[in-house]
């Protein structure tokens, strides 16, 4: 069985890679094992929004070097918006401004999420162009990681998916309603479908570029116990999800990493250090009292 999985994020692009070295290092020093890569789209996208294959090739290569000279391992976050901290959810401005890629409500508007100071389109699960761009995404990615790999088992987590934005709605019943008839249609079911077939296609996507056998979380949004998609997909994959903050308190955040210990293919938790801009202040102590409990209760994978 693999060892337990506790890392620590490294937005690595936010720092000159003449010091990834020394970052890294002085994380493996700190007690993290692996080290939690954030790749974002953005970032590595040519013009017309496709992967920049060569340049993903040539830093992917330089990082798992580094983090298997450190002794760690590597837990690769693929989005295709991997992180909140990431003008325009991580995308490549030729993908989150096609009106092709577009979410829209039932009132045929366009469905909005913040996006730090502004807002931006919400892309559709169901769009079939976004579905298209990103799975190429992940492909490219996942081949230029599983290329550049010093070594078997450097690779130990590959993420996919993307967590709950900041939704701006028209009605408490909002829905993604591109493609559908939204008075033939249950809600529920629409959203947990498109959800599915989203992550379930990232899957298959990562797969077949490579990814490690075991490797793969799927991403889901909210708590996995309100999910009706993270309780289909559970069956058959390993999950991923951010755990509760403090003041959900301990019996919540308790059930929650309980329950990542019941899943037949795995878990992984995000303990967050710190809060987005539009949430309310945390101390410093919180991500230290949400690891406590996580632990304690059995979670096994987690990131900080």
């Amino acid at each position: 069985m693999d060892a337990p999985i506790r890392a620590a994020s490294l937005r690595f692009t936010r720092v000159d890679p003449s010091r990834w070295p020394k970052v890294v290092r002085t994380l493996v020093a700190l007690g993290f094992n692996a080290v939690d890569l954030p790749l974002v789209w953005r970032e590595y996208a040519a013009a017309d929004g496709s992967p920049d294959a060569a340049r993903l090739a040539h830093d992917l290569a330089g990082l798992l070097r580094i983090v298997a000279d450190a002794g760690a391992r590597a837990v690769l976050r693929l989005g295709p918006w991997p992180v909140a901290d990431v003008a325009g959810l991580g995308l490549p401005d030729a993908v989150l401004l096609d009106p092709a890629v577009r979410s829209h409500t039932r009132r045929r508007n366009p469905r909005w999420v913040s996006d730090h100071l502004r807002v931006v389109p919400l892309p559709s699960l169901r769009s079939a162009t976004y579905n298209a761009a990103a799975r190429a995404w992940v492909t490219a990615a996942v081949e230029a990681a599983t290329a550049g790999a010093p070594a078997p088992g450097v690779i130990a987590r590959v993420l996919v998916g993307h967590g709950a934005p900041t939704l701006l709605r028209d009605a408490p019943d909002d829905l993604d309603a591109a493609g559908l008839d939204p008075a033939a249609v249950d809600a529920t079911a629409a959203e947990a479908d498109a959800a599915m077939g989203f992550l379930l296609g990232l899957a298959a996507a990562a797969r077949a570029a490579g990814a490690p056998a075991g490797s793969l979380r799927l991403c889901i949004q909210g708590d996995p116990l309100a999910s009706v998609a993270a309780a289909q997909l559970a069956a058959d994959e390993g999950l991923a999800w951010s755990a509760l903050p403090t003041r959900a308190g301990v019996r919540a955040i308790w059930r929650d990493a309980r329950l990542a210990t019941t899943l037949a293919h795995g878990h992984h938790l995000d303990l967050r250090a710190g809060h987005a801009p539009l949430e309310a202040p945390s101390r410093a102590t919180d991500a230290l009292d949400v690891a406590r409990v996580a632990l304690g209760a059995g979670a096994r994978d987690g990131s900080v």
